[in-house]
């Protein structure tokens, strides 16, 4: 890691759409409905994390440890949840000095390389076709270059990691995108893109954990964006 890297203390039945060799099930990746939302998908990164989208609004709606199964009214989760992302829109696009939120669509995902990548596209005021994916991959604090430790001293061994990386093309010049973000966390690593709107430190079950609100800058022709959360193993959005 860098010295600019800012570091912050973080449809009734199940369809299969992908099998996976390295992942925790067969199919890992699924679609459904859960929670009261009719189109989600949920994608099982590993033994104790899996993430669940909202195809609605293109958005992140929970992270959560361990396995899923089919219910009465869509499919349950039968873990902990680490955290629960924004409800509703999440997308927000500036233009002519206006903010506003955007009309995001998703427009499905891609198997590739062993990972998952959702696909959006956001259209401006202007009629303008902006095009977003976002990969989620499971990480541990092993997963940098660096000592864990010297990149953030919270940042130890045994944490869940979920790194969720975006990639944007089509955005005209003159118009700024941001992603709305929520997150209960250990800690979140960023690149200098977070432009945090409300963040505390809470207390859970005699631990020291961060509630971040925020938005996250995602700038055209700069690579790839990620944000990196970290979460206590058995930790329990509330």
């Amino acid at each position: 890691m860098n010295s600019g890297v800012v570091l912050l203390a973080l449809c009734a039945a199940l369809v299969p759409v992908d099998r996976g060799g390295d992942r925790p099930s067969d199919p890992w990746v699924f679609r459904g409905a859960w929670n009261g939302h009719e189109r989600v998908l949920v994608a099982r990164l590993a033994g104790d994390l899996g993430v669940i989208y909202d195809l609605e609004h293109a958005s992140m709606l929970t992270a959560f440890a361990g396995d899923v199964r089919d219910g009465e009214h869509g499919f349950e989760i039968d873990a902990a949840r680490y955290t629960d992302g924004p409800e509703g829109a999440v997308w927000w696009i500036e233009e002519g000095g206006s903010a506003k939120l955007a009309d995001a669509r998703f427009k499905g995902h891609r198997l590739q390389n062993g990972q998952v990548t959702l696909r959006y596209e956001l259209v401006t005021e202007s009629g303008a076709r902006i095009q977003i994916e976002e990969t989620p991959e499971f990480e541990t604090p092993e997963s940098f270059d660096a000592d864990p430790s010297s990149v953030a001293p919270w940042l130890v061994p045994g944490l869940i990691g979920l790194r969720r990386s975006f990639k944007a093309t089509g955005i005209p010049p003159g118009v700024r995108v941001a992603l709305l973000v929520r997150a209960r966390c250990v800690g979140y690593v960023d690149y200098d893109r977070i432009l945090p709107e409300g963040e505390r430190e809470i207390e859970v079950g005699g631990k020291t954990l961060r509630e971040l609100y925020a938005r996250l800058l995602i700038e055209p022709d700069n690579g790839t964006h990620e944000i990196h959360f970290f979460f206590e193993p058995g930790q329990e959005a509330k």
